[in-house]
């Protein structure tokens, strides 16, 4: 049989300044510069923030945007304007704010992140001109509620009507804010006319349409008009 071959490897030991050998240690923690250059972890205050930590960067929001407070001092004697800061998403919303009157640019704003589409045979969106479709002044309600309508229904909905003069007066009226008009197509009729019951026949030959036909149903149920060329629509 042959011998095997053994090779001794020599590792090499470290010593300490007293001469004595020691066994391969691993690094120790950065001492001195190099510790100069490793960021410390801030210890946590009481409130769980970094201390030393300034105040938060978020904001607070409080009040009415500045567009809608500039709008107050012109607004019709309807419902007192609800303080309060308009939601950042259309996915929920808060109907305590309803009454809250809107300008144009956040209405328009929040209806196209819906989905919805406001058109005018204008091609203007000047409140004093009625072939122009106005959404200055809207209630929040309003804009919302229309939001809620293309969700529920999986619609194209279309506004033709707002605010802008040329529609019947009132205290539930298109200038008061609490109506729109959205143009027919085959989609959203079947789901209104399918969705909430006959009411009665308007003076004009309109039929209404409410959530439901009974005809002593409160006055904060919508009404669905069925006019020749739209819908026009009161959320109360």
């Amino acid at each position: 049989m042959g011998m095997a071959a053994v090779v001794l490897v020599s590792m090499p030991m470290q010593h300490d300044p007293s001469g004595a050998s020691t066994t391969p240690r691993p690094p120790s923690p950065a001492t001195g510069a190099e510790a100069a250059t490793q960021p410390a972890s801030p210890a946590p205050s009481a409130g769980g923030s970094p201390a030393g930590a300034g105040p938060s960067p978020y904001p607070v929001e409080t009040g009415l945007p500045a567009s809608v407070e500039a709008l107050a001092a012109d607004l019709p004697p309807l419902d007192a304007v609800l303080a309060g800061t308009f939601p950042a998403t259309v996915n929920a919303w808060d109907a305590s704010q309803a009454g809250t009157r809107m300008d144009q640019p956040d209405a328009l704003g929040l209806l196209r992140d819906a989905g919805v589409r406001v058109r005018s045979s204008g091609g203007c969106d000047d409140r004093r001109r009625p072939r122009c479709t106005s959404l200055a002044t809207i209630r929040y309600g309003t804009v919302m509620r229309v939001v809620d309508l293309k969700r529920a229904s999986g619609c194209d909905i279309t506004i033709t009507g707002g605010t802008e003069v040329g529609h019947s007066g009132g205290r539930y009226s298109h200038g008061a804010g609490y109506k729109v008009d959205i143009a027919h197509n085959r989609c959203v009729d079947a789901y209104i006319r399918r969705t909430f019951p006959l009411w009665k026949v308007r003076g004009d030959g309109a039929r209404l349409h409410r959530p439901t036909g009974d005809p002593d149903v409160p006055v904060g149920a919508e009404v669905y008009a069925d006019e020749p060329t739209h819908w026009d629509i009161l959320f109360p």
